[in-house]
């Protein structure tokens, strides 16, 4: 036993190294990108991050007018005072590369004005002479504007492009991950039940009872470490926002039957009472598996803490627009102060048998959660714990 509570500790610590690399995913990626731009960074001018940042865009705009001011004033005996007008638009569309949209209608306006005073007829005065002055140069004013604005609004839906091409990937390899986690685990699980029951089948010589005894202790054993396993891994699938639950059209009655079967078992020393509303639907949207996990992880749990013959009830009906699933037993409840938090991942209220590992009430809430259900917990009037999943049972829900 003690063997197995470490194989189990430790591969709930691996288990719990993946899900928080998982729940990093968006904070990998940026940082991916972070350390793309830092690679970058000399074919880039810094982005607006902060009042320095945006200031320092500013002052970037005012020297590169300056310096393509100098440019201008070089070339405008050469190729004439409208060519002049070209480099300071061929300027603003550079510019839109790097910069965000505050500077860029700052660098047009100034090309506007810089232009107008210094190089259009008459110099050094903000008056034309001309009409045909006038119009070309409200028509580069709106169009420097325009072609900023463009250029900005295209860097940034590359960026974000960017962004979701690398959050995709982060999900797939963490998807990729847990598949081969649970590959990796459950096979050699597998392997051990397999050999166990081989034990048995295929013996040469009789088996004492002490032979047949630990085959059967390390049945029990696998069985617990394999629930274990699942639970894990759904946990962390639940952790990292994975999980996708597949609602469709299902048959309310065929799931109670499948529920009542999968816990004979555990609900062998307890009196269960099925109780099928007339009013329920023949069909309702909702994940069969995920809903019938949780149904039956809160049997389970009825039966693990009430004493044996304690009788347990599984209600199931319609309250307006909802479908619930009611579990109670004739146990002695739950303590007040454990009643917010009996759905937290690992808590144990006080009181509690020992054994199990505290994570089945959260995966059911999870499940139902993950549904756009409900599910709480009550004390009953008279004595005993009450367990109710809601599921809505709107038609739209449906994603088969």
């Amino acid at each position: 036993m003690t063997r197995a509570r470490a194989e189990i500790t430790e591969l709930w610590l691996n288990s719990f190294s993946a899900r928080e690399l998982l729940r990093g995913k968006r904070t990998r990626a940026r940082a991916v990108d972070g350390r793309r731009n830092k690679r970058s960074r000399h074919s880039e001018l810094p982005k607006v991050g902060n009042d320095k940042g945006a200031l320092l865009q500013y002052g970037i705009v005012v020297a590169a007018m300056l310096v393509v001011s100098v440019l201008n004033t070089i070339l405008n005996p050469i190729v004439g005072v409208h060519a002049t007008a070209l480099i300071y638009l061929l300027a603003v569309v550079l510019l839109g590369l790097f910069v965000q949209r505050g500077p860029i209608l700052l660098a047009a306006s100034l090309s506007a004005v810089v232009w107008d005073y210094f190089f259009l007829p008459p110099v050094f005065a903000f008056r034309v002479s001309h009409f045909e002055d006038a119009l070309l140069l409200g028509m580069y004013f709106i169009v420097a504007i325009i072609l900023g604005q463009l250029t900005t609004r295209i860097r940034a839906q590359q960026e974000a492009e960017r962004e979701v091409k690398l959050i995709a990937e982060s999900e797939r390899l963490g998807k990729n991950l847990l598949d081969s986690m649970t590959h990796e685990i459950r096979t050699p699980i597998a392997a051990i039940k397999s050999a166990a029951g081989n034990l048995i089948e295929f013996q040469d010589v009789p088996l004492s009872s002490s032979q047949k005894t630990m085959i059967s202790e390390i049945h029990e054993a696998v069985e617990r470490l394999n629930r274990l396993v699942g639970n894990v891994l759904d946990v962390t699938r639940l952790d990292s926002g994975y999980f996708r639950p597949k609602i469709s059209s299902c048959d309310v009655r065929d799931l109670v039957q499948v529920v009542v079967k999968e816990t004979k078992k555990e609900l062998a020393e307890h009196p269960l009472r099925v109780d099928v509303e007339p009013n329920v639907p023949l069909v309702a949207p909702m994940d069969f598996v995920l809903t019938q996990q949780s149904v039956m992880i809160l049997l389970s749990n009825a039966a693990f803490h009430t004493a044996p013959k304690t009788p347990i009830s599984l209600k199931v009906r319609q309250q307006a627009n909802q479908l619930e699933f009611e579990v109670s037993d004739g146990g002695p409840g739950i303590l007040e102060e454990s009643l917010s938090r009996v759905f937290e991942k690992f808590y144990r209220a006080p009181n509690a048998k020992a054994g199990g590992t505290g994570l089945g009430l959260s995966l059911a809430k999870g499940f139902v959660e993950a549904q756009g259900g409900q599910v709480e917990a009550r004390n009953a009037p008279k004595g005993g714990a009450v367990f109710t999943i809601r599921l809505p049972l709107a038609a739209s829900r449906m994603t088969t």
